[in-house]
């Protein structure tokens, strides 16, 4: 967990982001939904218990674990084969919650090939808030990180700790 770590850092509430992510596909009717992420990013824990909460509070208790797809860290072309994948095995679902921007555009494009449309037939959540899903047709539904917010604490941490020495900060910012 990022909790854990002895360095300073800023994040934002992921297990809330997560929450709020699968409660949208949820809410909007998805029955079946996986969530894909990278198993040794350092926000898996706290985003798997935001995304099993919404599960839950749903009614949807299962083995977690047969909702959740590892990936390779930030590999897209591995997310596209998981995808592929369950659409050879005719696997149930109809949403899908992705750890980064860059891997939920490549599940909808593999998608896409074929011939299901978003969010018509699976409806699919991004987690960054990065440019390239305001590219997306339709434009990627995403957890919006406030990358200006974390940068600019990031750095006012960074310049307090060049004049003192100070413990570790463990900061947690606002999404969009």
């Amino acid at each position: 967990e990022i909790q854990k770590h002895i360095h300073s850092y800023v994040a934002i509430d992921n297990a809330k982001g997560a929450y709020l992510a699968a409660c949208h596909l949820l809410a909007i009717g998805c029955r079946h939904v996986f969530f894909m992420l990278p198993k040794d990013s350092p926000q898996y824990s706290d985003r798997i218990r935001g995304f099993q909460k919404a599960l839950l509070e749903f009614g949807r208790p299962a083995a977690l674990e047969n909702f959740i797809l590892p990936v390779t860290k930030d590999d897209c072309a591995d997310a596209e084969r998981i995808i592929n994948r369950m659409l050879a095995r005719k696997t149930a679902f109809d949403g899908l919650l992705l750890g980064t921007d860059g891997c939920a555009y490549s599940v909808v494009m593999a998608l896409r090939k074929h011939s299901l449309r978003v969010p018509e037939d699976i409806s699919v959540v991004g987690f960054d808030g990065v440019a390239l899903g305001e590219y997306c047709v339709p434009r990627l539904t995403t957890v919006r990180q406030d990358t200006r917010s974390m940068v600019h604490r990031a750095a006012e941490i960074l310049l307090s700790r060049l004049t003192e020495e100070l413990p570790p900060v463990h900061e947690t910012v606002p999404f969009t």
